[in-house]
């Protein structure tokens, strides 16, 4: 009689082993997969960064050069003289008009 039952816990204590370790395993499965998955995001990450970064740091080393309508390569534009400067019509001839600031001796 006592044997019975001690047969009835071992098989429940091996059915309940057997259990655990395929849920175990189970869960050993995921964390590979997840590891694997992590991985490959961050290596498909880092490549899609890396022409970012290669492109920043060629601006830094070559800027990007923009050429604007003043430019002096464009026809008829190398000519200085023929360029207006701005500062012409805000110049006055100071010795026309400076007054003395203050007379002395009077």
């Amino acid at each position: 009689r006592g044997n019975g039952g001690q047969d009835q816990s071992e098989d429940s204590f091996n059915k309940k082993k057997e259990t655990a370790i395929k849920q175990l395993n189970v869960i050993l499965n995921y964390l590979k997969d997840f590891k694997e998955i992590s991985e490959q995001l961050r290596r498909e990450r880092q490549r899609s960064q890396q022409p970012q970064r290669q492109a920043e740091e060629l601006d830094v080393i070559q800027p990007k050069v923009t050429f604007s309508s003043h430019d002096n390569n464009r026809p008829g534009g190398g000519d200085r003289s023929s360029q207006n400067s701005g500062s012409q019509s805000n110049t006055k001839d100071l010795s026309r008009s400076q007054q003395p600031s203050a007379v002395i001796g009077n």
